[in-house]
């Protein structure tokens, strides 16, 4: 999960890189809540019970 994470701030995950480091973790998960967020928001504007 941390690698799949990871992937999204830019973590290649090549045979040799070894593991991700702090600033790919960091900015995959922004880029992860910044997806949440959206999402929450579409759902809210398409599925609205009014």
């Amino acid at each position: 999960m941390v690698r799949l994470i990871a992937g999204f701030g830019g973590f290649l995950g090549r045979k040799h890189d070894g593991h991700p480091g702090p600033k790919a973790i960091w900015e995959g998960m922004q880029k992860v809540r910044a997806f949440a967020i959206a999402l929450e928001a579409g759902r809210a504007a398409y599925f609205n019970d009014g």
